[in-house]
């Protein structure tokens, strides 16, 4: 089950990250492929065709990749099907949104004799809801927690080792923090966000922001 967030992807479906190339059988001209989806094609989109191989590469705008994709899979068939990296030195992170994460114990009893057992606890986590984010290192994407959207960015540091940027409008002005972030570490950002509107203004305080309990916890991974 995902949150019910809207992902906006903002680097994601401005800048056209990457391109598909598709390859067909001997059967297929790759110019009747470019005549059947030369119609659903705009004209900042990039068509390339590679006779010697058969194949065709295009490269479109985020929001119409699966409608191309179904237009040349209806029509033809392709034999072969694979992603290119636009930019292949780029490194990708992969966010992890969960909401509501608890921890439980599980207990377990083993009976080794007559008069001996041996308990042992195990943590069990609990997730209610969470997405996934998949970004280009450096590129903004945002995702929205307790009817608020966070725009997130992410830069590798060390190796397992992350820099996340968060950050929310408040009061018309824009808040951002910076988080270090170990490869598979959860860290609660409803709160973190909370306290930092609290903190902005002199305001937030009077009006008791700094002691409101978040509506719901959310917590922020990478893997």
């Amino acid at each position: 089950m995902y949150i019910p967030v809207y992902l906006a992807f903002i680097a994601l479906i401005t800048i056209k990250s990457y391109a598909e190339t598709y390859c067909f059988d001997d059967t297929t001209s790759v110019n009747e492929v470019y005549k059947t989806v030369s119609d659903f094609l705009k004209p900042q989109d990039d068509f390339t065709l590679k006779r010697h191989s058969n194949c065709i590469e295009i490269n479109s705008e985020e929001s119409r990749k699966g409608l191309i994709d179904k237009i040349i899979r209806r029509n033809f068939n392709v034999k072969s099907m694979y992603w290119n990296d636009l930019e292949p030195t780029k490194k990708q992170c992969k966010i992890n949104i969960s909401k509501n994460k608890q921890t439980k114990k599980q207990n377990q009893t083993l009976k080794l004799s007559t008069t001996l057992n041996l308990k042992s606890e195990k943590n069990l986590d609990t997730i209610d809801e969470s997405t996934s984010i998949l970004l280009s290192e450096g590129l903004w994407g945002s995702f929205s927690i307790n009817e608020e959207e966070v725009s997130v960015m992410c830069l590798s540091k060390a190796i397992d080792v992350y820099e996340i940027s968060l950050s929310v409008v408040f009061n018309q002005e824009k808040i951002l923090t910076n988080l270090i972030v170990h490869l598979g570490e959860s860290i609660e950002i409803a709160e973190l966000i909370q306290n930092l509107k609290s903190k902005k203004t002199e305001f937030a305080t009077k009006s008791g922001l700094s002691n409101q309990k978040v509506k719901t916890k959310y917590f922020l991974t990478i893997h």
